[in-house]
């Protein structure tokens, strides 16, 4: 499904709010995905918070920003920074190298993206279309395990709304 986040939005024009069943059900989930050349804008438009993580899919526990495990990415204006992006007990945690794949997306190229997670982690894993470099990381993840969550989708942000219009390509649960 291609998405469109218009110039000044946070939210994509097609917003999809699904519930997924939590610990007992909702534990992994699958990606292809393409950023438009719209995508590579330079940070330093957002000022002091360029350093902010867009968020792409995941779901969450209980109600939003309580336990939540999302794949975020990051324009560096040439290529595109993928993440775990982690809530844990209502607290977000900040992104560190370890939260980030070596892996550079470039315009247009398609990816597949795989995130799961356990009771103490998250796993996230990139396998580029040339399968040329796949990549994964883990992380520590003690989440609460309500039973009933949110899948989540496209945001652009933290506080910032997208500079100028931007369109992904995002298949979920395709592969």
């Amino acid at each position: 499904m291609n998405y469109t986040i218009n110039k000044g939005s946070h939210y994509p024009t097609k917003r999809c709010l699904l519930p997924c069943g939590g610990k007992n059900n909702r534990t992994a989930m699958s990606a292809l995905v393409s950023f438009d050349e719209t995508c590579f804008y330079d940070p330093a438009v957002l000022g002091t918070d360029a350093g902010d993580i867009n968020k792409l899919f995941g779901y969450s526990y209980g109600y939003f920003n309580t336990d939540s495990v999302r794949v975020g990415w990051r324009s560096k204006k040439d290529y595109i920074e993928l993440f775990i992006y982690l809530h844990v007990g209502g607290k977000r945690y900040i992104p560190s190298q370890k939260h980030k794949l070596n892996y550079q997306v470039t315009k247009n190229e398609i990816v597949a993206l795989f995130l799961n997670n356990t009771e103490n982690s998250a796993k996230l894993t990139i396998v580029p279309s040339d399968l040329s470099k796949t990549e994964t990381i883990t992380v520590d993840y003690p989440h609460s395990g309500v039973a009933f969550g949110w899948q989540q989708g496209i945001y652009f942000g933290g506080n910032k709304t997208a500079p100028n219009t931007m369109y992904i390509a995002l298949e979920i649960d395709k592969l």
